[in-house]
């Protein structure tokens, strides 16, 4: 991430190591922004992210904005009343979608320029697909990228994938059950996992204690570029998280044309149309996941025309262009009422 925010032009800046105390970076952090004097602060709010947004709050006089990743739904109390005070340090506090705006608000406002509410405070602004990213970089893949993986991709292959942290909230357990349940002995397929986390070894023993360990690669971390490759490849795409603020991942597997399976949860069910753009199953319901793959499997012309629409609904909605006039329209708002404020207006 860092090689990429460089090869920008961005100046990056890193915090201590994070053995380093809490107070220490924070008050680095504190230092570091008044001597940068922005005339915005914009802060991705994560853990410890009320405190991110404290020492902006002391430490600059321009506006500050704030993005929220992760639902509400899933957060204490404590944590509510936190992001509430720092929402009120914010000029502009976002989220990534409808569900996490309601979960921390009880309101939604989906950005409209031609319509600003007055005192909108806090507001929808989705997340964006790299749409000229990916189509490149399914010219540079095909079969003979796939031969040098090591897979032959035929019709007799079913390639499914997953990608995303291997951790509890993600929910690949239950897409390893899911497949050991599959009943379709014709089926020749083959699950490509994509990423790492702590609970690799646990989904590997998983694996093996099911029986479908040989027909498992665990990839790891790769390069964003070689997932789109991969996820061009894919027959099937599949996101089977407990909770998702956005869906990031179900999206770029839309944008790549390939069809999706996704929980029904939070920013996900406002991604994929269900029966349209793709399926959605409850969370942590194998039996309904074994439903949807095999209703996947059994049809491909409509799983075809799903992965089509999918990319539609991408590009609509999700795209870099749509996003960054959001993002300008936001601050040419922002500003304008900034420049009302100091002139007394």
């Amino acid at each position: 991430m860092r090689q990429r925010y460089e090869a920008a032009g961005i100046v990056c800046h890193f915090t201590p190591q994070p053995e380093t105390h809490l107070w220490k970076r924070l008050i680095w952090l504190r230092r570091k922004l008044k001597h940068l004097k922005g005339d915005l602060v914009h802060i991705h709010y994560m853990a410890p992210g009320f405190m991110a947004v404290l020492m902006a709050w002391l430490s600059v006089a321009g506006p500050i904005t704030a993005m929220v990743h992760y639902p509400g739904r899933i957060q204490t109390p404590r944590a509510h009343r936190l992001l509430s005070l720092a929402a009120h340090m914010c000029r502009r506090f976002l989220t990534v979608s409808e569900s996490v705006e309601r979960s921390w608000f009880g309101t939604v406002t989906v950005w409209d320029p031609s319509h600003i509410p007055v005192g909108c405070r806090h507001l929808t602004l989705y997340n964006a697909v790299d749409l000229p990213l990916i189509d490149r970089v399914a010219e540079e893949g095909g079969d003979a990228w796939l031969l040098e993986q090591g897979v032959t991709k035929s019709k007799d292959i079913f390639l499914i994938g997953v990608v995303g942290r291997l951790s509890e909230e993600k929910g690949q357990s239950t897409l390893l059950y899911a497949l050991a349940k599959l009943d379709l002995p014709d089926l020749q397929w083959k699950l490509i996992v994509i990423g790492d986390g702590a609970q690799r070894e646990r989904w590997q023993v998983l694996a093996c204690t099911l029986g479908i360990e040989s027909r498992i690669s665990w990839l790891g971390n790769q390069p964003l570029e070689v997932v789109y490759r991969w996820m061009h490849a894919m027959d099937l795409l599949v996101v089977p998280s407990r909770y998702e603020g956005f869906g990031l991942t179900a999206a770029e597997g839309m944008a790549t044309s390939t069809a999706v399976i996704a929980s029904d949860v939070d920013g996900l069910r406002e991604i994929v149309v269900p029966e349209e753009s793709g399926l959605l199953v409850p969370p942590d319901d194998v039996d309904a996941l074994v439903q949807a793959l095999s209703w996947m499997v059994q049809h491909p012309v409509q799983r075809t025309v799903m992965g089509c629409r999918g990319r539609r609904v991408v590009a609509q909605k999700f795209s870099q262009e749509r996003y960054t006039l959001q993002v300008a329209a936001i601050l040419d708002d922002l500003f304008r009422e900034e420049d009302r404020k100091k002139g007394g207006g």
